[in-house]
Protein backbone atom coordinates (compact mmCIF):
# COMPACT_ATOMS: atom_id res chain seq x y z
CA UNK A 1 0.00 0.00 0.00
CA UNK A 2 3.24 2.26 0.86
CA UNK A 3 4.29 1.95 -2.80
CA UNK A 4 1.50 2.56 -4.31
CA UNK A 5 0.88 5.53 -2.57
CA UNK A 6 -2.47 4.95 0.07
CA UNK A 7 -0.22 5.26 2.97
CA UNK A 8 2.32 7.33 3.56
CA UNK A 9 5.98 6.19 4.63
CA UNK A 10 6.74 6.38 8.60
CA UNK A 11 9.92 7.80 8.07
CA UNK A 12 10.74 11.20 9.59
CA UNK A 13 10.98 14.19 7.32
CA UNK A 14 13.76 16.25 6.66
CA UNK A 15 13.25 18.44 9.54
CA UNK A 16 12.62 15.81 11.56
CA UNK A 17 16.03 13.93 10.89
CA UNK A 18 17.61 17.41 11.68
CA UNK A 19 16.32 17.64 15.07
CA UNK A 20 17.49 13.89 15.98
CA UNK A 21 20.89 14.32 14.74
CA UNK A 22 21.39 17.30 16.81
CA UNK A 23 19.76 15.63 19.90
CA UNK A 24 22.17 12.53 19.06
CA UNK A 25 25.22 14.70 18.91
CA UNK A 26 24.25 16.27 21.74
CA UNK A 27 23.74 13.05 23.75
CA UNK A 28 27.10 11.64 22.52
CA UNK A 29 28.99 15.13 23.57
CA UNK A 30 27.38 14.44 27.25
CA UNK A 31 28.33 10.70 27.14
CA UNK A 32 31.81 11.08 25.52
CA UNK A 33 32.79 13.93 28.54
CA UNK A 34 35.17 13.06 30.59
CA UNK A 35 34.40 11.93 34.27
CA UNK A 36 35.74 14.88 37.43
CA UNK A 37 39.05 13.20 38.64
CA UNK A 38 38.47 14.29 41.94
CA UNK A 39 35.70 11.24 42.31
CA UNK A 40 36.02 7.13 42.11
CA UNK A 41 35.97 6.03 38.16
CA UNK A 42 33.71 3.47 39.70
CA UNK A 43 31.16 6.81 40.79
CA UNK A 44 27.58 7.23 39.42
CA UNK A 45 25.69 10.46 38.02
CA UNK A 46 23.94 12.28 41.38
CA UNK A 47 20.13 13.07 40.54
CA UNK A 48 20.13 15.79 42.92
CA UNK A 49 23.69 18.00 41.82
CA UNK A 50 24.38 16.19 38.52
CA UNK A 51 28.05 15.64 39.09
CA UNK A 52 29.10 11.60 38.57
CA UNK A 53 29.84 11.50 42.55
CA UNK A 54 27.99 8.91 43.79
CA UNK A 55 29.31 6.17 45.46
CA UNK A 56 28.31 3.12 48.02
CA UNK A 57 29.53 3.76 51.64
CA UNK A 58 28.43 1.60 53.97
CA UNK A 59 26.19 0.50 51.72
CA UNK A 60 24.26 3.47 50.94
CA UNK A 61 24.41 5.70 47.84
CA UNK A 62 26.04 8.74 48.86
CA UNK A 63 27.09 11.45 46.89
CA UNK A 64 30.76 12.65 47.32
CA UNK A 65 30.25 16.39 46.30
CA UNK A 66 26.43 17.55 47.66
CA UNK A 67 26.13 15.08 50.68
CA UNK A 68 22.50 13.43 48.71
CA UNK A 69 22.59 10.20 50.48
CA UNK A 70 19.77 6.91 50.02
CA UNK A 71 19.52 6.40 53.51
CA UNK A 72 19.33 9.99 55.43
Amino acid sequence: MKTIGMLESAEPDQHQQAFLQEKRREFESRQVSEPDDDYPSSAILCKKCQTRAVVNLDNCLTCLNCGESKCS
